[in-house]
């Protein structure tokens, strides 16, 4: 089995370095000037119709991926904890056992601080740089001739269809009224 594929939000949810932060800034004023301009292009196949309907689904991955780095920091710190504690004896230990959890604190604070950046992206009109196909998005593994359409009847926000969003069964893929 291999391993999941790395999206743009776990790469937000990583260690950051000063240099790494401050290109990012950059990359952000870049892209706030960008969002200024008009609204131009083709709304891909994944984006729904309206600016808000990709809301659901893009809170819904930001929580997937906090919560994945939850387990990680978990995973990481906890059981480094325990055992290396044990093993360098009762001063030792409890100091690295107080820095270890320091580190501990310091990555769920990161942790949080992406989440909520993550999940202000999604307030904004049509979820920029949410693409609900993406790897662990909630249309992963939606392949034609499916379609992923947006439906706030699932936890996920978005469902794999064999309807395109702009016939006339809806968004959610049930029979609605009025189609032929």
């Amino acid at each position: 089995m291999s391993p999941p594929r790395e999206t743009w939000f776990d790469r937000l949810s990583g260690p950051h370095t000063r240099r790494q932060s401050l290109k990012a800034a950059a990359a952000g004023a870049a892209a706030a000037v960008g969002a200024g301009l008009p609204f131009a292009g083709k709304i891909s196949e994944a984006e729904a119709a309206s600016a808000t309907d990709c809301r659901q689904g893009c809170v819904w991955m930001a929580g997937q991926i906090y919560a994945r780095g939850q387990r990680q920091n978990a995973a990481t710190y906890y059981t480094g904890t325990i055992f290396t504690a044990h093993a360098l004896g009762p001063l030792f230990g409890s100091i690295y056992s107080v820095w270890l959890q320091g580190k501990q604190r310091e990555f769920a604070d990161e942790l949080w601080i992406n989440y909520r950046l993550n999940k202000s992206t999604c307030e904004k009109p049509f979820c920029p740089g949410f693409n609900p196909k993406a790897p662990g998005g909630p249309c992963d593994g939606c392949e034609p001739p499916l379609f992923c359409n947006p439906c706030d009847l699932v936890q996920s926000g978005y469902i794999c269809c064999i309807y395109e969003p702009s016939d006339c069964h809806g968004d959610c893929c049930h029979d609605a009224p009025g189609c032929p």
